[in-house]
């Protein structure tokens, strides 16, 4: 994997466990490549507890959950971070989805399926 993509998604995975520190309800993963590198961050399971602990105060689980919809948490992101970054519509093989990126931005809605959520 890319270095420089990594620690872009890295960055994009602090502002999601920063939602969920929040409390920002229904924060489903709804991007392969980012969660992809969360996966790859859970496999040292040491690293991973003093990353969270470190950052966030407390481990951020990972908990399987499948679904499709749009995307709720779009909106506390903005108001955050700014406009979601392209990797959010990347998958798992590093394939930018230039579509759904476009439909983002000319709507501010999201539609995507997910498979986890932190917990």
């Amino acid at each position: 994997m890319n270095a420089v993509l990594e620690k872009s998604a890295k960055d994009e995975i602090n502002k999601f466990f920063t939602l969920s520190i929040e409390n920002v309800p229904n924060l489903s993963m709804m991007s392969e490549f980012i969660d992809s590198v969360w996966h790859d961050m859970l496999k040292d399971e040491s690293e991973y507890k003093e990353y969270c602990e470190s950052n966030f105060g407390k481990v951020i689980g990972h908990t399987t959950t499948q679904g499709e919809g749009e995307i709720s948490w779009i909106k506390d992101y903005e108001a955050k971070y700014g406009l979601l970054s392209p990797l959010w519509f990347t998958n798992k093989n590093g394939f930018f989805d230039q579509k759904a990126y476009q439909s983002y931005l000319d709507t501010g809605i999201v539609k995507a399926s997910w498979d986890c959520t932190p917990s």
